[in-house]
């Protein structure tokens, strides 16, 4: 009659040591896999943070930079004084110089300028052609400009 109890009992300290086992494994398991989510949520804010900071960064330095250049008075010196000057080419070159250096600068692929009395389109290595409100390819300048806005993007580069 012993041999059963002892039999008996022998299986009930098993079966609560197997049970204790595993109650302590999926609790492990489980916080374990609350703090990965927890790191992943951390993760991804500050993937999210970031991204939305170099975002940010890099449409904030085109719109300074077109900002500077609508305010230069070298620029608005040399645009006042365009309409005589079209055939000279001394002339030309200083506004070509101009849009290189922003263009070396500030490491753009392209920089331009477009004159609003001759409709004249320059880009730092020379005269591109004068927009026309008739050409389809012009039309962003046009709408821009009757939009009455400081600035727009298109292409990525802020236009004043």
């Amino acid at each position: 009659m012993k041999r059963p109890i002892l039999i008996i009992s022998n299986l009930i300290i098993i079966l609560v040591i197997v049970a204790g086992f595993t109650g302590i494994v999926y609790k492990d398991t489980k916080d374990y896999q609350d703090l990965a989510e927890k790191h992943m949520q951390n993760i991804v804010t500050l993937a999210d943070t970031d991204i939305s900071k170099q975002i940010e960064n890099s449409m904030s330095k085109p719109v300074t930079v077109s900002k500077t250049m609508a305010n230069d008075t070298f620029l608005k010196s040399w645009l006042s004084q365009e309409a005589g000057n079209t055939g000279n080419s001394a002339y030309l070159k200083q506004i070509y110089s101009y849009l290189k250096l922003y263009q070396i600068k500030y490491n753009y692929s392209s920089v331009f300028c477009i004159s609003a009395k001759t409709g004249n389109y320059y880009y730092q290595d020379g005269f591109n052609k004068t927009i026309s409100s008739t050409d389809e390819h012009d039309i962003w300048y046009f709408n821009f400009v009757s939009s009455g806005q400081e600035h727009a993007t298109h292409s990525r580069i802020p236009l004043f």
